[in-house]
């Protein structure tokens, strides 16, 4: 295959049983090409993928679900690429406190889990979006003179909301601080 690499979803749920039951990676990885084997091309019944094909793979990476801490790891990494962001375009630091990671890890892997799986990494984006980015950006826009002088954006933190009526319908408290 020449170092490519070709990546498909093929018996997701399939994988993901076998991993929570313990299966060997062998056992994941022969499933996989099974699975691949039986593939058909929409609208034919050739096999997408063919028996001469599967055989050339040398290896099949066997991504298991993502837990908490992946999805805290992944907040972690793509909190870290927006700070960046920010300083060079913006010349501004970001300072993002630990709990505020841990929940975005959390809430991230509860809602992937609500879609069976299926938002992975991706919902972490979607989250450091609505949580952070567009709250900074409305206090931004409501202290303008503030945010134009600061060179940094604190956020303080709380995911118990004081006064919490409904539990399901809270939302943590961010508080965004322009500083010097």
């Amino acid at each position: 295959m020449g170092g490519r690499q070709v990546t498909a979803d093929a018996g997701d749920r399939q994988i993901e049983q076998m991993t929570r039951s313990g299966k060997p990676e062998e056992e994941i990885t022969e499933r996989v090409k099974t699975i691949l084997s039986k593939v058909k091309q929409e609208r034919s019944i050739q096999p997408v993928f063919t028996p001469q094909f599967l055989a050339r793979l040398r290896r099949v990476i066997v991504f298991g679900p993502l837990d908490e801490a992946a999805m805290t790891g992944i907040a972690r990494v793509k909190l870290t690429q927006m700070q960046r962001l920010w300083q060079q375009k913006r010349e501004k630091q970001i300072a993002v406190p630990e709990e505020l990671i841990t929940h975005i890890g959390h809430r991230a892997h509860e809602l992937n889990q609500q879609a069976q799986g299926k938002e992975g990494g991706r919902i972490v984006r979607k989250l450091i979006t609505d949580l952070l980015e567009i709250r900074i950006q409305q206090a931004a826009t409501e202290h303008a003179a503030e945010y134009r002088a600061c060179s940094r954006v604190e956020l303080a933190f709380s995911d118990s909301p004081p006064n919490e009526t409904d539990e399901a319908q809270a939302q943590p408290q961010l508080v965004v601080r322009f500083r010097d």
